[in-house]
């Protein structure tokens, strides 16, 4: 495996990149893979779907998240406290994911959602808290 970095400013437009390798035998091998350069400065819009379930302790906490980006989303994570974890994308925007229930053993529980875009610009949500309730006697 061979890797060149080069660095040089390209516009936003369509490129091809040609590859060419020339092996001892005198094979000459062609690779040709094309690629568009975007400029994009947008940051992903996220909105939270609030749960309308009530959320009890020691148990998972789902998340659901509709996101929207001119470019695709690369990685969305639910974050809280000093824990973070991957979502997975949905029909549509709609991103799901949740806090597993080894985490929310409290009366509260706070987390926000962030999602970054495939050129790297980020959005956080807003803070979320649902206040948990303890799990009912039989």
């Amino acid at each position: 495996m061979y890797t060149e970095t080069v660095t040089k400013s390209l516009t936003a437009k369509p490129y091809l990149l040609t590859t060419k390798a020339e092996s001892a035998a005198a094979e000459n091998l062609t690779a040709t893979c094309g690629f568009e350069v975007i400029s994009d400065l947008i940051a992903p819009s996220v909105t939270l779907q609030s749960s309308t379930a009530d959320q009890f302790k020691y148990f998972s906490i789902p998340v659901i998240v509709k996101i929207t980006d001119n470019s695709g989303i690369s990685k969305v994570t639910i974050n809280s406290g000093n824990y973070s974890w991957q979502m997975t994308k949905g029909n549509g925007d709609q991103w799901i994911g949740s806090i597993p229930a080894e985490y929310n053993t409290s009366s509260s529980l706070s987390y926000y959602v962030e999602a970054i875009d495939l050129s790297g610009n980020k959005t956080v949500s807003d803070t979320v808290t649902n206040n948990t309730k303890d799990i009912p006697a039989p």
